[in-house]
């Protein structure tokens, strides 16, 4: 299947105007080659005073070999199974369509009306349906009401249907459940279904679990149909594992059970990820294993240093930002926030620098004289490396030690009596690099 387009969009006081036109060649294996144009004219325009916006779209294919690519791959299938073309399925010649969306106010919630109309080629008549739709919510429930009316030339009927749809939280906390319901009764086969499904989530909102439970009921001429059905998924850092299981009225039993994920692999190392899409980041931040990807849910520092950051916008600004939260006070980065405009399809390294590796102490000092620590003041270790800060209560905050005993030079200022020099040591039962930091006591003298 081939397609070409070409059009021009215009956007004036009256309303936003289109007009485009479309070459297509459908090749397939038991009919000859079709080929045809269509054209669409499209009107849209929205009123602010009253926040009404308004939607018309008229089609028209101007020759009988046109066909959408879904139409297309409908005669390939049908061909391949040696199997007559069905008469709904015939090329549509025109088309028109309207849309109306209309909002009530904050309390009165907003209503929506649509309808088509489209002819056909080789038959005669128009399928035509109309549709209405209210919407609102109350407290923390959301509910909505539509009525449609459609004629088929296929069926050579009318038929009604009317939906409700309502949509309730069971719970208040922020992993609660929520369930959705819909009731519709169809009068052209008597037709009336009920289906029920209830989602939520488990756990952080960082790896979160989600489960879902289907039930559906169906009573059509005089029989009815049931079936139930659950589903569970789980993001993790590397892969994103699922598993569903139904039944239905027949008997009939299905389940199944997925793993997907991605692999990159380069001359930097290996990461795994849930998910990756044509264009992605490679972030390295080595020595802040765990180190949280805020991009998207679950995504991680893995042990050697690198996350894979997916999704990134092509020809843009992306913003790709750690979350040290967690972390050892003892893991520092210089930056958490990395901005990046990848082309399309491109592979990103993006670096963070990070001091890791040293200790990490909170140091409860104060003056010779019992006076605290001012705050804000500098720690310097021997070396003239700041390795940490003076926060409230007179603490030193500690984050990058590279000895277990030393001595500090704390400064406020540049003269001689805005510093002092304060020694620390970390005992030897408690040098254990795997703990987040030290508690410990000290003056600091001038």
């Amino acid at each position: 299947y081939q397609a070409g387009k070409i059009g021009a969009a215009l956007n004036t006081a009256w309303g936003a105007f289109s007009l485009d036109a479309t070459y297509a060649k459908a090749m397939l294996k038991n009919q000859p080659d079709r080929t045809g144009q269509s054209y669409s004219l499209n009107y849209s325009r929205f009123f602010a005073p009253t926040q009404s916006s308004i939607t018309l779209a008229a089609y028209r294919y101007s020759t009988s070999g046109y066909l959408s690519l879904g139409d297309t791959m409908s005669l390939r299938a049908r061909d391949a199974a040696h199997d007559a073309l069905p008469y709904y399925a015939s090329n549509t010649k025109s088309r028109f369509q309207v849309q109306l969306n209309q909002p009530l106010g904050e309390r009165w919630g907003s209503f929506r009306l649509s309808g088509f109309s489209q002819d056909y080629w080789d038959r005669g008549g128009r399928d035509t349906q109309y549709q209405f739709g209210y919407y609102n919510s109350f407290g923390r429930v959301s509910y909505g009401l539509s009525a449609s009316r459609q004629y088929s030339v296929y069926s050579g009927q009318w038929e009604n249907t009317y939906m409700l749809n309502l949509s309730l939280p069971l719970g208040s906390g922020a992993n609660a459940p929520r369930s959705n319901t819909t009731v519709q009764h169809n009068t052209r086969d008597h037709s009336t279904s009920v289906y029920e499904t209830i989602n939520g989530s488990l756990g952080s909102s960082d790896n979160p679990l989600y489960y879902g439970v289907n039930v559906g009921y169906v009573r059509r001429n005089g029989g009815n149909t049931n079936n139930v059905s659950a589903n569970v998924s789980w993001t993790s850092p590397y892969a994103r594992l699922g598993a569903s299981a139904g039944r239905g009225s027949g008997g009939d039993n299905q389940t199944s059970a997925s793993v997907s994920g991605v692999a990159v692999a380069w001359g930097g190392g290996v990461a795994l990820a849930p998910t990756l899409g044509d264009t992605f980041a490679i972030v390295e931040a080595r020595g802040a294993r765990g180190a949280r990807i805020v991009n998207a849910n679950g995504l991680r520092v893995n042990s050697q240093g690198y996350a894979l950051v997916p999704n990134l916008m092509p020809f843009a600004q992306n913003i790709v930002e750690v979350d040290p939260k967690g972390l050892p006070l003892n893991v520092q980065f210089k930056s958490t926030i990395q901005n990046v405009v990848p082309t399309a399809g491109a592979v990103v390294p993006v670096r963070f620098e990070v001091e890791a590796g040293g200790r990490a102490a909170v140091i409860r000092a104060h003056l010779a004289n019992g006076e605290a620590l001012p705050f804000g003041a500098e720690a310097l270790d021997g070396e003239g490396n700041l390795v940490g800060t003076v926060a409230q209560g007179s603490r030193l905050i500690a984050n990058n030690l590279r000895a277990d005993a030393g001595r500090l030079t704390v400064k406020w200022g540049a003269a001689a009596a805005q510093q002092c020099t304060l020694d620390y040591a970390i005992p030897a039962e408690a040098a254990d690099p795997g703990r987040p930091f030290h508690l410990l006591q000290g003056v600091c003298t001038q």
